[in-house]
Order: structure tokens, then C-alpha cells, then sequence
């Protein structure tokens, strides 16, 4: 009989250890409530627990405490057993209340602990759930990444295949030639945005893309026109954020092309794009089970884990001691790919501080949500060319449509808030609260779910000169990197030179008069100009164009 009891307690405990979510606060009371009992019932069928035996009636009063515990269930013993004072009949058999009251001193011994513990969890449950609604918003949503492919275009203006001109392909060949004679890249007669884009000495693409031209804005590969397209470039994500539009930033791409390639208006194919939305709130984020929590379409799921100091180590998978900083959904190589990750850490790794004011102007709370957590999406050629959704979207093949399908192209990747055309949950990936249903496609979305596929349906709040915002930052943490960099050389030239530059009380000062007095005589020696390098400098960090007819080496 007290193994029956014992098994029926192991039960009970086995499924306290695995809590259901969804599970009602009645069926866990009413499992306590069976704990308890069958705690007494334990007791009360020990040894111990019994009173000094009545040597000449033990054998009948095991028997009956065996027949009792065995024959009926807690709700008899508890219902009946206790209304009934006068039992008579079958009811003898039901045991009585006094089958506890030897386990009642020392339950009430526990009752004030207890009652402390309970406190303190429906408190705890309390904050828990506080915290899962913490309000979850969009502080910032758009393009991130943008590629386009471009083409010649023939009378009635349709992409066709056409040759690079041999003109230009000359002057490629000898900037190029440059370039790989100095073994850096090499300022060219092209501009944008007021920067000169140079020819680097390696081109890409296994040899589709000849030549290779960059700036801090864009990058723009050129090929000789024998395969498909005849350029092609890519938009790097500073200049897509200062720019008021994707439109807007296409329209700048496509007159530099205009210039560049002699008069002749290029086709412009998207190639790729990089969406992303960023939210504050989502405090469960590592929590989240990537193979549980997440229904997706891809083929391989990646964890991204960092150590304690940013760019120390990372991982693609959990570690000890390591801060686990998102997810990843699907290799490289595939055609969508959707990745969650710690924006704020992101950021101060790679100096973008200049989301900072976009955030705060869309509503962010730096003390209440401290974390930005980026779901971004990433459209391959292939995704953007064969993309379906209902019957508005089959693909898209002019950059300049690509603006008014941003919100299906969103669509596509996390799902509509209001399901699919059939009703159900939607959507290339998907994060969910796992219920008992086998069909996992049918999970009810993670809270903040919602949230996410709403990201494109407002317009995002933008800093007034937001551009200037950009290119001031971006200026300033250069600055500051020089900085580091002049005061790490300076110590280090000032323990070579030894003397007063190298005692415990130097100043920086000294080290300047230092180089005051040595500089000139190491450029004069060197052939070199101050003012010259530094005009030099500026085309080569893209502060101002190239001015071909200046006095100006530029190698």
C-alpha cells in the first residue's frame, strides 16, 4: 500500500519538474492539494505514525488501514470521510479524518513557512509576468543593405548584352595597372557624394567583376559586359540610413552610373536586400529555445554567443561564461536568411552610435529597455527574383519598384500579424509559444511576434538632418581611433628615444616639441610635403574628389 502511494507521489512530482505554460492555475493548485494528501496518507500508513498498538487488535486495524487506503479515492476520503460522524455500512470502510490528525501537528508546524514561500512565488509570478508585458515597440525599421545589378539597355529600353566600350575599358585597365603597382587602392577621375571612389589592385566575383571601385558609400564592380550584367554595386548601410528614401539613394547611384559609363542609361536589377527592424522590450530574447521557440522554413539554425569583451571570441554555439547574442536561420548560401541579434552590442562594436538618436526619435527608453534586439531579413537574387505573395508580388526585377514592395517583402520573411490567406500563421520564420498541439505550424506567435510583422505598416521617425547626424559621427570615432592610435606611437617613439621624453614626469608636450624639431628634417629627407600629404590624405579618405589638374601625387 505505501508503494502504491509512493508511485502515485513520484507521479505527482514528475510532472511538477516539467511546468506547462499553458497549463490552468486551478490544475496546479488542485496538484499541491494532491501532494499534501497523499503526504498524509504516507504517514498516516507507517508505522510511526500509529499510536501504541492494542497487541490483540494489530492484525485487524492493519487490515482495515490497508483496505481503506487501497479500496478509495482522496475525494471519498476527504468528502465523505469527513461529513459523515456516524458511519454505518459500506461507509465503515471509509476511512476517517483521525487517519491525519496524527500528521496535523506537524503540518501546522509547516503551514508558516509555507505560507511565506507562497507569498514570495505569487510575488516572483507576479513580477514575471509584469515583465512579459513590458511594452515591446519599433524603435527603427528599413533597408540596412541594398545591391543592383546593372545592364545596357537597347531602344525601346529593355536590358540587353552589350560590350564595355574599349575607352573605358582602358581607363579601368591603367587605374587598376596603378593600383597594383602601390599595392593600395588608387584614386581615380570618379566621384560621389563628393568622395573619390578608388580602384582597388584585386577585382571579384572569380573573375566575373574585373575591376572593383569603392567608397565609404558604395561599392561598384565592373565587368566587360561578356556575361550578364555590365555592373553592379552595392549601397553600404551608412549611406542607405542618410538618404530619405531607397529611392532616393537609387536615383544617386544612377546618375554616377550615367557619368560613368559615357552618357548611356544603364537598367537597374535589384540583386539583393537587407531588411531589418529593431525592438525594444523583448527582454526573453535569450530564453528563447531556437529549435523550439522558432518554426522556419530554413535549413540550418546557428547560435551567435560573444565573450564578456566585445570582438574577444565568439561561437557558434552556447558556452560557459559566454553572452549569447542571437540567432541565425539558414547558411550563408541561402536564398533567405533571417537573423536576431543584440543590436547595442553590435553597435558599440562597430561604432555605429548614430542609431542612437534614430532610435530615441522613434520612442526608445534607453533605462526601461537597455537592449535593441535586429531581426533582420536577407534577400538573395534568387529570393527577390522568384518571391511570391498572392497575387500582387512575382518578383521584382526594377530597383525602382523595390521601395513599394518593402512591406511584403517583410511579409514573406516573418509572416502577417493576421495569419495567411487560409487564416493560419504565416510567414518564412516565425517565433512561438509551443503548446500540446503535434502541428507545430499551428503555435500561437511569441507576444512580441506581432510587433516584429507590423514593423513596415508605420513610417519610421527620422532626426531632422539626420545625414549630417551621420557623417558627424562617423567623422568623430575616426577621430577618436587616430587619437588612440597617435598616443599609442607617441608613447612608443618617446621609450625609443629615451631622455626627457621617456622620465616618469613627462608631458605631452615635450613629445610634440619632439616632433616639431624631427618631422621636418625626416620629410625633407623623404622628399616629402606636410601640406601635400595631408590634401593626399583627404581623396584617399574620401573627404573631397580628386582634382586631376592639381600639383598632388596621388600613388
Amino acid at each position: 500500500m505505501t508503494g502504491s502511494v509512493s508511485t502515485e507521489l513520484a507521479g505527482i512530482l514528475a510532472v511538477r519538474r516539467r511546468p506547462n505554460e499553458d497549463e490552468p492555475t486551478s490544475l496546479t493548485l488542485l496538484s499541491s492539494l494532491r501532494l499534501l494528501v497523499l503526504f498524509a496518507r504516507l504517514y498516516a500508513s507507517t508505522s510511526y505514525a500509529q499510536q501504541e498498538p492494542n497487541q490483540s487488535t494489530m492484525p485487524t486495524q492493519r487490515q482495515t488501514s490497508a483496505d481503506v487506503m487501497t479500496l478509495h479515492s482522496l475525494p471519498t476520503v476527504l468528502v465523505v470521510g469527513w461529513w459523515s460522524p456516524f458511519p454505518s455500512g459500506r461507509q465503515t470502510s471509509i476511512p476517517r479524518p483521525y487517519f491525519y490528525m496524527l500528521f496535523v501537528s506537524r503540518l501546522a508546524s509547516l503551514l508558516s513557512s509555507w505560507a511565506c514561500h507562497f507569498c514570495v512565488f505569487c510575488r516572483m509570478s507576479f513580477l514575471v509576468e509584469r515583465m512579459g508585458m513590458t511594452k515591446k515597440y519599433i524603435v527603427n525599421r528599413g533597408v540596412d543593405t541594398f545591391g543592383m545589378n546593372a545592364y545596357y539597355t537597347d531602344d525601346a529600353g529593355l536590358p540587353c548584352k552589350r560590350d564595355l566600350p574599349d575607352s573605358f575599358a582602358s581607363r579601368l585597365d591603367a587605374w587598376k595597372q596603378q593600383a597594383q603597382s602601390t599595392h593600395e587602392p588608387f584614386p581615380t577621375s570618379l566621384d560621389f557624394r563628393n568622395a573619390t571612389l578608388h580602384m582597388q589592385p584585386n577585382g571579384a566575383g572569380r573573375g566575373q567583376w574585373q575591376w572593383m571601385l569603392k567608397t565609404d558609400d558604395i561599392t561598384l564592380y565592373i565587368s566587360r559586359g561578356k556575361w550578364n550584367g555590365v555592373a553592379s554595386v552595392r549601397l553600404n548601410s551608412r549611406f542607405l540610413w542618410s538618404c530619405p528614401t531607397l529611392t532616393d539613394a537609387i536615383v544617386q547611384v544612377h546618375e554616377l552610373l550615367y557619368n560613368a559609363f559615357e552618357g548611356n542609361m544603364l537598367h537597374l536589377q535589384p540583386s539583393m536586400i537587407d531588411l531589418c527592424a529593431d525592438v525594444a522590450g523583448w527582454h526573453d530574447v535569450e530564453r528563447l529555445n531556437k529549435k523550439r521557440n522558432f518554426v522556419s522554413h530554413s535549413i540550418k539554425r546557428r547560435d551567435h554567443s560573444e565573450g564578456e569583451q566585445l570582438l574577444e571570441m565568439k561561437s557558434d554555439s552556447f558556452s560557459s561564461g559566454l553572452h549569447d547574442t542571437g540567432f541565425d536561420f539558414a547558411v550563408k548560401k541561402s536564398s533567405v536568411r533571417v537573423t536576431i541579434y543584440d543590436k547595442t552590442r553590435e553597435m558599440r562594436s562597430s561604432g555605429k552610435l548614430w542609431f542612437v538618436p534614430l532610435w530615441k526619435a522613434n520612442g526608445w527608453d534607453e533605462e526601461k529597455s537597455p537592449v535593441i534586439w535586429r531581426v533582420e531579413a536577407k534577400f538573395s537574387r534568387e529570393a527577390i527574383h522568384t518571391i511570391k505573395q498572392g497575387n500582387t508580388l512575382h518578383g521584382i526585377e526594377d530597383a525602382y519598384e523595390m521601395e513599394q514592395y518593402l512591406p511584403l517583402l517583410w511579409a514573406y520573411a516573418v509572416g502577417h500579424a493576421a495569419g495567411g490567406e487560409d487564416g493560419l500563421p504565416d510567414g518564412w520564420l516565425r517565433c512561438v509559444r509551443p503548446t500540446k498541439d503535434t502541428n507545430r505550424a499551428r503555435w500561437p506567435s511569441h507576444p512580441v511576434w506581432p510587433v516584429v510583422q507590423n514593423a513596415f505598416q508605420e513610417p519610421n521617425q527620422t532626426p531632422e538632418y539626420f545625414g549630417k547626424i551621420i557623417r558627424q559621427a562617423h567623422e568623430q570615432r575616426n577621430i577618436e581611433k587616430a587619437l588612440e592610435a597617435l598616443v599609442g606611437y607617441g608613447s612608443s617613439l618617446s621609450a625609443w628615444v629615451g631622455g626627457s621624453l621617456a622620465s616618469p614626469d613627462t608631458d605631452f608636450s615635450l613629445f610634440l616639441h619632439w616632433l616639431a624639431e624631427n618631422v621636418p628634417d625626416f620629410l625633407e629627407e623623404k622628399h616629402k610635403d606636410f601640406a601635400q600629404e595631408v590634401q593626399r590624405k583627404l581623396v584617399k579618405l574620401y573627404r573631397r574628389p580628386l582634382v586631376v589638374d592639381c600639383d598632388i601625387e596621388t600613388a
